[in-house]
């Protein structure tokens, strides 16, 4: 038994997965931002179903219970006979008025006609729908069930792992050589050593998702782009409700090769003001102020230069004129030269020393580092 949770929604297990007494359950509590709900997913075979066992449920804040309890009741919609798993969830559901069931009366059991339930305990005011998925077909229907809520904006100490593209093989051939010598005793011991050895696999340090804070702070807090963004999202979703149809499918291109212009005016716009920035100062000073702030160390450089001679090289810079300013950086001669190529700026930086010389590019980001 297994429960799939959104990497993006925090979740902590609530009780490990176990079969006792005919019952096998397992249960986890996802926090939102209306508060926590607990998802349980039970299985129950005939007759081994408890009053005692629903009680304890219901005296949780916000739970949905998704079962097969191979139930069957006359009043329920069931056909055939009563049994005892139908008897005792006739009484419960008789007995407590915070329980909603979710979906019809469709039978999902392809014999017997016995229904799997889905309900929400001391949820007032919750939607939600539930259909039987006819197309999986096994000894009986699945159960689709779907709620409307909405996922908490905070960070939770979960641990995320990251199969880079560069570590997938490497991944995949130590899964497979391990998954060759093992053999498992049970299915239950075989997910939980299947998730140790990812664990073990899979190195934390390295398979961390690199972000870019310098993009992320300049171009994305452009109002366009974001919107933009916030469509091209929709459009994603909107084409996988869809089906994946053609329709969907031109509408994302459109909307794609849309953002993707926006994306160029902001970032043209953003390295624009850059250099109007840099091309306005008056000394080496703020200069190097600049720069650093797009790097994003606000500890400054101390240069010392001409004012009249770095206003006037910055001048040529800017108009596409590379002209090398000669610039004392802590007694090491600096050279400096610039390009502009399709609205982005490639800046090189010649270190000078007696002892060697380093040629170290400055990205689009500009994370440079002087040594």
């Amino acid at each position: 038994m297994v429960v799939y949770v959104k990497r993006s929604i925090p979740v902590e297990l609530v009780s490990p997965p176990g079969k006792h007494g005919g019952i096998e359950c397992i249960a986890v509590k996802l926090r939102l931002a209306a508060g926590c709900l607990t998802l349980v997913n039970v299985y129950v075979s005939q007759n081994s179903l408890r009053f005692e066992q629903l009680t304890g449920f219901s005296v949780r804040d916000h739970t949905l219970l998704v079962r097969d309890l191979n139930a069957r009741h006359d009043s329920l919609g069931s056909a055939g006979s009563r049994n005892w798993n139908g008897t005792v969830w006739h009484q419960f559901l008789n007995d407590y008025d915070d329980v909603r069931l979710l979906g019809d009366d469709s039978p999902t059991h392809l014999q017997g006609g016995r229904i799997d339930y889905a309900c929400l305990f001391n949820t007032e005011g919750m939607g939600g729908k539930c259909e039987v998925v006819s197309e999986l077909l096994s000894d009986h229907f699945a159960l689709y069930v779907e709620l409307l809520l909405g996922k908490a904006l905070a960070n939770h100490g979960r641990v995320r792992y990251t199969i880079t593209s560069n570590n997938r093989i490497r991944f995949v051939n130590q899964l497979t050589a391990w998954y060759s010598r093992y053999r498992p005793h049970d299915a239950d011991t075989f997910y939980e050593d299947l998730v140790k050895q990812i664990v073990t696999v899979v190195d934390k340090n390295t398979a961390e998702r690199k972000s870019t804070p310098v993009r992320r702070r300049n171009y994305t807090k452009d109002v366009q782009v974001r919107a933009w963004n916030t469509t091209l999202r929709r459009a994603h979703q909107e084409r996988i409700r869809s089906g994946k149809t053609d329709e969907a499918r031109i509408a994302l291109q459109e909307v794609t090769k849309a953002c993707s212009v926006v994306r160029e005016e902001a970032r043209v716009k953003y390295w624009e003001g850059f250099l109007d920035n840099i091309a306005a100062t008056r000394s080496t000073t703020e200069i190097w102020s600049e720069v650093n702030r797009v790097r994003g160390v606000h500890r400054g450089v101390r240069v010392v230069g001409d004012p009249q001679t770095v206003a006037d090289d910055s001048s040529r810079w800017r108009s596409g004129l590379v002209q090398p300013a000669c610039l004392v950086c802590q007694g090491k001669l600096l050279e400096i030269s610039s390009t502009m190529s399709l609205g982005g700026v490639l800046l090189y930086v010649l270190v000078l020393t007696t002892e060697v010389t380093v040629r170290v590019p400055l990205s689009r980001e500009m994370n440079c580092w002087l040594r």
